[in-house]
């Protein structure tokens, strides 16, 4: 893609959370200006469960320096939305989107979980504004099983339960 050159491209949104995404998403941050991740609740593509359509722009200089714009994390309803032909921008996208979130480029990283904020910016920003974000490696060792499958983060009232009573 040339300087200043366009992309969207749909793919599985298991990138952003997966420890594998981290090389698209270091050289979609090194490389482009990402103007928005659009992710879908229903189905795009009746044999791909979860998907996220990015929308990007060659940057003109890839010497490192810090992207200055900021990224639109739109979780959308349906597809039907990029298709309906009412929707011109990303910006008339936001407007009717189930939720959104704006993050500057220069603060999202490489190794962070991405998906959450598609899923729940507002309660995401919300713990970690309040500083009361621990890490959940800080209480258990977190492990696939059939209930936890692993979730990203778990809503813990303070004091309850105790750590040893986590499994």
């Amino acid at each position: 893609l040339a300087p200043g050159g366009r992309m969207a491209m749909i793919v599985s949104s298991s990138w952003m959370k997966r420890k594998y995404g981290e090389e698209l998403k270091r050289f979609l941050l090194n490389e482009f200006y990402v103007h928005g991740l659009v992710g879908f609740q229903d189905r795009v593509f009746k044999d791909l469960v979860n998907s996220v359509c990015i929308f990007a722009e060659k940057r003109e200089n890839t010497i490192r320096m810090p992207a200055t714009n900021e990224v639109q994390f739109v979780q959308s309803g349906t597809a039907d939305a990029l298709t309906g032909g009412e929707t011109d921008s990303l910006s008339d996208l936001t407007e009717t989107a189930l939720q959104t979130a704006e993050i500057p480029q220069r603060t999202l990283e490489p190794e962070d979980y991405w998906d959450i904020l598609l899923r729940a910016p507002n309660v995401f920003e919300t713990i970690e504004r309040r500083g009361e974000f621990v890490p959940l490696s800080k209480l258990a060792t977190p492990m696939i099983g059939v209930q936890t499958l692993a979730k990203d983060f778990y809503v813990i009232e303070a004091g309850e339960p105790a750590a040893e009573d986590i499994e």
